[in-house]
């Protein structure tokens, strides 16, 4: 590979000009060559000029599927960083450090990125064959099946996925993307495929309508029809793709927006509309992706059937009808729009009465009467159902009235030159079938504005959502995200920090000032409300300061970005804000690092957790670290819960961990146990306690 791998010096120059053939739109910035190890100084690089670089593991048989699957990618090779633009079947299009393309072989580039994973395999391998007498061609052979046999049980990293970056703007998603030629190529095949459909029946009509259906228009007729079938297949995967695409972008969208949410915000929302938004965002995609693919296609319809109108009996005053009919239609939609929006109201609150009944569901039990349980359900479930039946009129006069409707009026409009007998059958016939399609057309249309209007509705109730996405990511220069502290300035400090809550008057921290010596070991004590919580959440960077300095190492949160901070502070939030995923218990461990894990991740791991006293719970456990925990797994204790928090915030490996409470449920015994693993891994530590 020698002349087209990037040496690691140039990692900058091949992640810029690598975004720059994608065009994914990087900042024009300067990186400079990496000052750190290569894959963090990568993913801060990334983030710094709008990317993102996403690790890809595999199985060793399944590396060449890997590698066309993640283009454009960086990758790591023995030789330096190849940078891929683009995957065909049995090669690869990179982009060399002279900035010319060139071309490589999938199955070189999978022995590469495996041949430091396969250096000890094939050494015992060999070993294995010696021992056995096995020499020559057959010993060859024998170590190449065996190889490919170990490797297929060992994931295998050094692929990195250039994408754009989530949190980027929807415009710059959509450019990345290359939705709109796509979306315009899918629409030109619809249109294609629906005039040969229609020239397709013109043949057989003209060949019917004359007397002379002979074998050349049937033939002509079959082609058109053969032809429109293929293109609308072509036509139908390409929306399926975009469909998908867009969709994804969507996703990870909302993803952004909820890790970005205020805190504040979503406590003071309450648990049950937050669940509606939920099944909102769910149905987003398909209303907005449907729906808006729908009734682009019934108006590509529409516009055909209104020139086949013209060239029909009704002429002209034919058109204008179902122009009139289309502005019925669309003004029934916004009527359909506004009492869907009333109606998803209603579902929101009685959503979120539901939810709180349900938490509340022994108070109820305990502390009111059993004859006034259900006089608010009652109430809200009366409220709801003349806001649905409200919705479905509404639904019916858009669905129904409006497509059936102009069937009476175009033939209404036909029957005078009908019962005249002075129109002429082929112009008849033309206008006969400009009603079908037209009201096909309408059919969908009004289909696919009833699914744009439960998307828009869908888009307003998760607007919170998508507008905590466009706030701008706190990121920074990987020099500095992935600096080390200052060694004479504290590990952490508060300077003159007030801190206000949303809908409070009065500020919770006022002047507060908090300096964290290096090897610092903190108790913080306080009544209840007194803001213990509210300055870990600050110097956990998950609160901002109304007025002062949040300092880690010395630098800001604007100067270190969200990663850089997480680097340097960990915090453990109070029980009831933190969770135990479903998932592994190794992925809830190693929640702070990559996944998936290295062998030395899950043996620290398990090293932590056998300090915490967790190691009779892990061996009990038939998969061990692997075993499913959380809500649909191997149920954990509290305090067994706790602890798992407390390994999770200590595997970080931060310089400073910040433990809100994290000791509370623990009995002496084992809190002796974690506050000596907590003195033996952690440099620094604040716990905040009750006095």
């Amino acid at each position: 590979m020698t002349g087209l791998a990037w040496p690691d010096a140039r990692a900058g120059d091949a992640l810029i000009a690598l975004a720059e053939a994608c065009e994914l739109a990087p900042r024009a910035l300067e990186l400079g060559a990496p000052s750190v190890e290569l894959d963090a100084w990568l993913d801060e690089a990334a983030r710094w000029i709008g990317v993102e670089l996403e690790p890809i593991a595999g199985p060793g048989d399944q590396l060449a599927a890997m590698l066309r699957a993640a283009a454009p990618a960086l990758v790591r090779t023995p030789d330096g960083l190849l940078a891929i633009v683009a995957a065909r079947r049995d090669h690869l299009v990179i982009l060399t450090p002279e900035g010319t393309r060139g071309r490589i072989g999938i199955t070189q580039v999978a022995a590469a990125i495996a041949a430091p994973a396969a250096a000890p395999i094939r050494a015992a391998v060999s070993r294995e064959l010696e021992a056995i007498g096995l020499r020559g061609a057959r010993a060859r052979r024998a170590e190449a099946v065996l190889i490919d046999t170990r490797l297929r049980g060992t994931s295998i990293g050094g692929v990195l996925a250039l994408r754009v970056a989530p949190e980027t703007s929807l415009r710059r998603q959509v450019r990345a993307m290359h939705l709109a030629p796509r979306i315009a190529a899918v629409a030109v095949a619809h249109l294609a495929s629906y005039l040969l459909v229609l020239a397709s029946w013109w043949a057989l009509g003209k060949g019917a309508l004359i007397g002379q259906l002979e074998a050349g228009w049937l033939s002509g007729w079959a082609l058109l029809v053969g032809s429109a079938a293929a293109i609308r297949c072509v036509g139908d995967w390409a929306v399926g793709r975009v469909a998908i695409d867009a969709a994804s972008a969507i996703k990870q969208r909302l993803l952004v927006g909820v890790l970005g949410t205020d805190l504040d915000g979503l406590r003071a929302e309450g648990v049950g509309r937050s669940l509606g938004r939920v099944f909102d965002a769910a149905s987003l995609e398909q209303l907005v992706i449907g729906g808006g693919f729908a009734a682009g296609f019934a108006a590509i319809e529409l516009v055909i059937a209104a020139a086949v109108l013209g060239l029909g009996a009704g002429g002209a005053p034919h058109v204008l009808l179902l122009v009139l009919v289309t502005t019925i239609g669309a003004l029934a939609a916004r009527r359909y729009w506004r009492r869907r929006r009333a109606w998803t109201e209603r579902r929101l609150t009685l959503t979120h009465r539901l939810i709180e009944a349900m938490i509340g569901h022994a108070t109820r039990l305990a502390q009111q009467p059993e004859a006034r349980r259900h006089d608010d359900e009652d109430r809200q479930l009366a409220a709801y159902e003349v806001e649905a039946e409200r919705m479905d009129r509404a639904l019916v006069a858009l669905g129904a009235l409006v497509p059936r409707g102009w069937l009476v009026v175009s033939i209404a409009a036909l029957t005078p030159a009908i019962l005249g007998g002075d129109a002429d059958v082929t112009g008849l016939a033309v206008a006969l079938g400009g009603t079908m399609l037209a009201f096909a057309a309408l059919g969908k249309l009004t289909a696919g504005l009833a699914q744009l209007a439960g998307g828009a509705i869908a888009w307003r109730s998760i607007a919170p959502i998508l507008e905590a996405a466009r706030r701008p990511a706190a990121v920074a220069p990987p020099g500095l995200a992935l600096a080390a502290p200052s060694p004479t300035a504290p590990i952490a400090s508060l300077r003159g920090v007030v801190y206000r809550p949303p809908r409070r008057g009065t500020p919770v921290l006022d002047d507060c000032e908090l300096a964290v010596p290096t090897d610092g070991r903190l108790l913080l004590e306080g009544a209840s409300g007194a803001g213990k919580s509210t300055m870990a959440a600050l110097l956990a960077g998950l609160r901002r300061p109304d007025s002062g300095l949040v300092l880690a190492g010395g630098l800001d949160l604007a100067s270190l970005g969200d990663q850089g901070w997480r680097r340097r502070i960990a915090c453990a939030p109070q029980f009831h804000d933190n969770h135990l995923f479903s998932a592994p218990l190794a992925f809830n461990l190693l929640l702070g690092r990559s996944w998936p894990p290295r062998p030395e991740d899950l043996a620290e791991a398990q090293a932590v957790c056998e300090e915490l006293g967790l190691g009779d719970v892990i061996g009990r456990m038939p998969g061990a670290l692997f075993e499913m925990v959380g809500e649909t797994g191997w149920q954990l204790s509290h305090g067994e819960r706790c602890r798992v928090y407390l390994a999770r915030t200590l595997l970080q490996g931060a310089p400073l961990i910040v433990l809100d409470e994290s000791l509370a449920a623990l009995d002496p015994e084992t809190m002796q146990l974690a506050i000596t693993c907590i003195d033996r891994r952690a440099r620094a530590a604040i716990v905040i306690a009750h006095p």
